[in-house]
């Protein structure tokens, strides 16, 4: 029975828990935490190329990823809890919680513009195994733009708390994200924790020859958006390279009319590239060459 536990661990979303341990929100409260940049959502949707508003979008989902760091657990929601609110941009939330077990909370954001709307559902799970906490979240997002009708979709990220009972606590996210956005064929792999033990030893060597990174680092990200053809072959269009704590960097910049500081950045990127070279005997770019969103 131990051995069981320690390999498979113990189903949280079913074990009662001390309400010490519970911050004074339900989970469907927790869950539009992850939505607080949504002046990203509002350039994506006055972008007129797909490339660049898919930019923006992977910043917005991201943006998400540190705002669902918490020490406390929110509480479970009953079935049939409601949320409605607005966002001080306008845009209008709705979720409710649909199932109890398993745990599925639904939500639905729309644009009082009517520019879009962002749908999707979510299951939680959560795994005690010894000293750490695996937490997982199935559901698709969706997010569909009235311009052109495209509709963007991906999941959520795989989440670790180790040193829940004892030593350091560290909050790790790791997984591959698809964006997609198949109206336009485009697709962004976004890789977070890259070199996490768990990959393929090929995939991990691939990664890292691309995308080098610096050791002791969990919180970095790399991807890169391609467009698809029919044959299911890519062409890239563009890299980012980052962190879910700080910022998203992508080597081409980012074109938005109404996001605040694209434009100075990519000015910078512009003056960095036509700049004459340095006396300095390296061929590494500077990072801060990048626009940043």
């Amino acid at each position: 029975l131990g051995g069981n536990l320690i390999k498979h661990g113990v189903n949280l979303t079913k074990v009662p828990l001390p309400v010490e341990l519970c911050e004074p929100r339900s989970f469907l409260q927790r869950l539009i935490d992850s939505w607080s940049y949504m002046n990203l959502l509002h350039a994506a949707a006055a972008c007129s190329d797909p490339v660049e508003r898919l930019k923006l979008v992977v910043a917005f989902a991201v943006g998400g990823f540190r705002q669902q760091v918490s020490c406390d657990k929110p509480f479970n929601p009953i079935l049939g809890e409601t949320l409605q609110g607005m966002f001080p941009c306008g845009c209008a939330v709705f979720a409710e919680q649909v199932s109890h077990h398993p745990p599925v909370s639904c939500w639905q954001v729309i644009d009082h513009q009517g520019r879009f709307e962002y749908t999707g559902s979510s299951c939680w799970s959560a795994t005690f195994t010894g000293n750490s906490v695996k937490g997982t979240q199935e559901g698709t997002s969706r997010l569909r733009f009235a311009s052109d009708g495209a509709t963007v979709t991906w999941s959520l990220p795989t989440v670790h708390i180790r040193g829940v009972l004892f030593g350091d606590r560290v909050v790790k996210y790791h997984d591959t994200i698809t964006y997609e956005d198949a109206h336009n064929h485009l697709r962004c792999e976004l890789f977070i924790d890259p070199h996490a033990p768990k990959k393929g030893i090929l995939k991990r060597v691939m990664t890292k020859a691309r995308h080098p990174r610096h050791k002791h680092v969990h919180d970095q990200l790399v991807g890169d958006l391609v467009r698809f053809g029919a044959d299911g072959h890519g062409q890239l269009l563009d890299s980012c390279s980052g962190s879910w704590l700080t910022d998203i960097y992508w080597d081409k910049g980012v074109r938005s009319s109404v996001l605040p500081g694209a434009d100075a950045a990519n000015t910078a990127a512009a003056a960095a590239a036509a700049a004459p070279p340095s006396n300095q005997a390296t061929s590494k770019p500077d990072a801060d060459s990048r626009s940043v969103v």
